[in-house]
């Protein structure tokens, strides 16, 4: 189901170039960096100040808030059937604690997607599309 999910969602964003280049999505590791330097040198050479920050997102995929997830989905055009099943999906997902080798019972996750999805990465980079600005 995932990975039929990931082609439909990967061609909708394509088709309709939802993605930001800034994002860097499906790029090396190394293309981020390198932008990152040609813009300040760029802008250093210009006279221009240049002040950025840098933001850890070690954990951010158990960040992402459900019910906004699935409205940006609505928001960039995404089928009625796609954000269905990607609600569902996500709302089919239990958090649990232990503590002291005893499992309290689980309760629905309200953000975050689970460790291994193939749509992880899809889902944070929809996420956090609209507050990628461009200079």
């Amino acid at each position: 189901m995932e990975q039929s999910l990931l082609e439909n969602m990967s061609k909708h964003t394509e088709d309709r170039e939802i993605i930001r280049d800034s994002q860097h999505r499906g790029k090396s590791c190394l293309t981020n960096p390198v932008a990152f330097n040609d813009g300040v040198t760029t802008s250093a050479d210009n006279g221009k100040a240049t002040d950025f920050i840098y933001l850890d997102f070690c954990k951010v995929f158990y960040m992402v808030p459900h019910n906004i997830c699935a409205v940006k989905l609505e928001r960039y055009g995404f089928d009625g059937w796609t954000v269905r099943r990607i609600r569902n999906w996500m709302a089919s997902n239990i958090q649990s604690i232990t503590v002291n080798r005893s499992m309290m019972k689980g309760i629905p996750a309200m953000s975050g997607v689970p460790q291994r999805s193939l749509l992880k990465p899809m889902l944070f980079n929809i996420f956090i599309n609209d507050i990628v600005g461009s200079s």
